[in-house]
């Protein structure tokens, strides 16, 4: 008992640590660096966030799922299989993000890291959900600070010291400590060295590969509309204001995802397995009313701590260009909120299944908010692409909260 409290302890400091230093960069970056390059730096993260969807397919679900239920010889070919299709997917999906750069967003100069960042987080990002099935999260929180938090801090210590080095030297870094992420997350996963020639004996199970990328295409639709909430805001935001005006939705951006962030790790990773065993017990509905109160009240303390510790920060970075721009701030935080009580259904209906209504209602959101951002960029920069946000979230979360109360209603009415 006291060894599973330490580890819990353990995994919640430095999943808090990792959100926390991540939050920081962006403050220092603010602080140091000119608005313009913490807009270059908005876009590629949220590229790579959006690529990394692109190509994994989502088939980590699927790998996953079989993994847990797999002896350790399996194990090991499905990972090597798994690892065999994303080769595959880079091959087909690197000449798609390379967009990026065409359209001018990006400068041509950043490729070399962009490329290598995308290939290290997809494969770091599969090796912490592997361990995290496998039932190894402390394992799989290490890797995550080492390739998210940790790098981070360094990151800010050099700026701080020389801010001159830039962007380069903080997307150096980022590289550097996702090699270490990914190898260390390697090395735990297939064991001792001597198991590599099991595998080589062993040929590629394309039929496997092929089944795999062909069930998780409905979640690789749904995903890939909500990651892109969250990308193309920025380029349309570049295209119509410029660089500076992505740099300054980038910092208040990175308050609102450390609310996401702290939600998800204290709330929403504690949940979702306990709605899948009421599913099963046929206590859904309890579980749904404990997950939304949760949810509620840790958002609601959360959006307090960012209300009030945003004009401290605004003094510390001591740039015009964000504090006049508090509006999107107070925007942004609202659709924060929103988007983090539309979790609550949204976790409901993936327990239930319910994939397309999942699906449906992203791609709402996705649409409402490219149509709000082309119309209303111009004219209002930055605020106008966060009320675009604003508007599609409500829409979404309005949506998943139709579509998950009838199964939910109905497990009330036959209880």
């Amino acid at each position: 008992m006291k060894t599973t409290f330490a580890v819990g302890v353990a995994n919640t400091g430095l999943r808090a640590l990792t959100v926390l230093s991540k939050f920081l960069l962006v403050v220092a970056m603010a602080r140091l660096l000119p608005p313009g390059e913490v807009g270059v730096y908005g876009l590629v993260a949220s590229a790579l966030a959006f690529s990394t969807q692109l190509i994994g397919l989502e088939l980590h679900l699927i790998s996953a799922r079989e993994l847990v239920v797999s002896p350790p010889a399996r194990r090991l070919l499905l990972m090597r299989d798994h690892a065999v299709f994303l080769g595959l997917a880079f091959a087909v999906g690197i000449p798609l993000v390379l967009g990026f750069f065409a359209i001018g967003s990006l400068p041509w100069r950043l490729l070399p890291a962009f490329l290598a960042l995308l290939f290290l987080e997809q494969c770091g990002q599969d090796a912490y959900r592997f361990l995290i099935s496998l039932g190894r999260p402390l394992r799989a929180t290490a890797i995550l600070f080492l390739r998210s938090g940790a790098w981070a801090i360094v990151a800010m210590a050099l700026l701080v010291a020389d801010p001159r080095r830039g962007l380069g030297t903080v997307l150096l870094l980022w590289v550097a400590a996702a090699v270490l992420s990914l190898a260390l997350g390697v090395r735990w996963l297939i064991g001792p060295y001597s198991a590599l020639h099991a595998i080589r004996k062993t040929s590629v199970d394309w039929r496997w590969i092929a089944r795999g990328a062909r069930a998780a295409l409905p979640l690789f639709v749904s995903t890939l509309a909500f990651r892109g909430i969250f990308t193309l805001d920025r380029y349309i935001l570049e295209r119509g204001a410029g660089h500076d005006a992505v740099g300054v939705y980038t910092f208040f951006t990175g308050v609102t995802n450390a609310l996401q962030m702290a939600l998800d790790a204290s709330v929403f990773v504690i949940w979702y397995p306990r709605l899948l065993a009421a599913r099963q017990s046929g206590g859904l509905l309890q579980s749904v009313r404990g997950f939304a109160r949760q949810t509620t009240g840790v958002l609601t303390g959360l959006a307090f701590l960012a209300g009030l510790a945003i004009m401290p920060v605004l003094w510390f970075v001591g740039k015009a260009a964000y504090s006049d721009g508090l509006a999107t701030f107070w925007v942004l935080l609202v659709a924060a909120v929103v988007t983090g009580l539309g979790m609550v259904p949204h976790y409901v209906l993936y327990a239930l299944g319910r994939d397309r209504a999942i699906s449906g209602a992203n791609l709402l959101g996705l649409t409402l908010v490219l149509v709000l951002d082309m119309i209303l960029v111009r004219p209002f920069g930055h605020l106008g692409v966060a009320v675009g946000q604003l508007v599609g979230m409500t829409a979404l979360s309005v949506a998943k909260g139709v579509a998950a109360r009838r199964p939910v209603h109905r497990e009330r009415v036959t209880a």
